[in-house]
């Protein structure tokens, strides 16, 4: 639709192979440890920040929906690797301009620890007000991710809430604003617009099918 910005898609099949070359290596996935899945260069931010956070639905300047889905389909050339597709789509409700716009997702420390990389990338670009005449004024971030089986058995398992939890930060020259997507609202994200029409969304059901799956790997 007009004044969308599409996906968020540049260098996407490069960073699909680079997850896979990292998960491959081993740089990236979790350790084992007695406590379940531990992080090398865990992002704190989360845990230091969440008290801090705007539920997302209570933003001033913006429109947010955010939602996860299944990506099992995509080859990763690896049993013990799913593919999971986040989507979150950030629209400017306002008439300011928001210039080196940049959005930056904190996962919680389940999620970090579950997934082979837990960087969501993103570039900076200049975020227009929706009732002017330019363009763009709404982003769709999507991030293909690697879910490791692997880690989901050392946490014995994720929950729902565990998908849908995330601090997003957003920035701009002279602003900013920290959002929370809490696990305890997880119904608001199904219910809403964000995300693949043809792709299953991350519910309890799903949920459970992946830690059966994880479970071969205890």
């Amino acid at each position: 639709d007009r004044g969308r910005r599409g996906g968020m898609n540049v260098k996407r099949l490069a960073a699909w192979a680079l997850l896979l070359i990292l998960s491959a290596s081993g740089v990236c996935l979790a350790e084992e440890s007695g406590s379940g899945a531990m992080l090398k260069d865990p992002d704190l931010f989360y845990e230091e920040h969440v008290d801090e956070a705007v539920p997302y639905a209570d933003s001033r300047f913006f429109d947010v929906s955010y939602g996860v889905y299944d990506d099992a389909q995509t080859e990763t050339g690896r049993d013990e690797l799913r593919g999971l597709l986040f989507v979150l789509v950030v629209e400017n409700g306002g008439e300011q301009t928001c210039s080196d716009f940049k959005m930056t997702a904190h996962l919680n420390p389940r999620l970090q620890a579950a997934l082979a990389v837990s960087d969501w990338y993103n570039e900076p670009f200049d975020l227009y007000g929706k009732e002017g005449d330019k363009v763009p004024f709404g982003i769709d971030y999507t991030w293909q991710a690697l879910l490791d089986l692997r880690s989901v058995a050392q946490l014995g398992g994720l929950e729902t809430r565990d998908y849908y939890d995330m601090l997003i930060e957003l920035t701009w020259k002279g602003g900013g604003e920290l959002l929370r997507v809490s696990g305890d609202d997880i119904q608001a994200a199904l219910d809403g617009q964000a995300g693949e029409a043809d792709s299953a969304r991350v519910d309890d059901a799903l949920a459970e099918e992946i830690n059966r799956l994880a479970a071969a790997y205890r």
